[in-house]
């Protein structure tokens, strides 16, 4: 339908198969949860897969998938308590639907242990989610940041397509580098 192209899906295919941090990003209505569950299919079947989302929109299979739902303003089911639960059972991925906020940090901890995960964030463009990502309240550490290989940015100009595919390098700062 022209969401994306072959050679897109094959180097997304190609990062989830070296266990590549993705995150998905774009504006509201953009397509990043529908792009996250056409992409999710790379998963091996023997992948086993933590699912974190509030709201239940991924509609993911396999047997090794294991979904669990935050509940605001319940301390015992907040995502964080909820990803320490999931260190224990190590994942192969950690797929975070929308996160925003004090999730996103935790998001971004689980990552900087060496955990593997995907995951959509809202945000214009791959350097606009870096801004934001570094800017307070957020204030991601550049050393956190670069452990997310990959920033596929999601468009909505009448048709929802994918807009960027962007690596991250570090030489003097981020670099982010458009293959796609």
């Amino acid at each position: 339908n022209g969401t994306t192209s072959p050679e897109i899906m094959a180097y997304i295919w190609e990062a989830i198969e070296s266990r590549l941090n993705i995150i998905i990003t774009g504006s509201t209505a953009s397509g990043k949860t529908t792009f996250l569950n056409a992409i999710a299919m790379f998963l091996g079947p023997l992948t086993n897969v933590a699912i974190i989302e509030d709201t239940h929109e991924l509609n993911l299979k396999g047997k090794n998938m294991m979904l669990l739902q935050p509940k605001p303003g319940v301390e015992d089911l907040s995502m964080q308590s909820i990803i320490d639960i999931i260190h224990y059972r190590s994942p192969d991925y950690l797929i975070a639907g929308e996160i925003r906020g004090n999730d996103i940090n935790t998001f971004f901890n689980y990552l900087a242990s060496g955990r593997k995960g995907i995951t959509t964030v809202h945000s214009g463009s791959p350097a606009g989610l870096i801004r934001r990502l570094r800017s307070p309240p957020l204030s991601i550490p550049e050393s956190s940041l670069m452990n997310v290989d990959i920033i596929v940015e999601m468009r909505n100009d009448a048709r929802r397509y994918v807009g960027k595919v962007s690596e991250i390098h570090m030489d003097d700062g981020i670099l982010l580098n458009n293959v796609y």
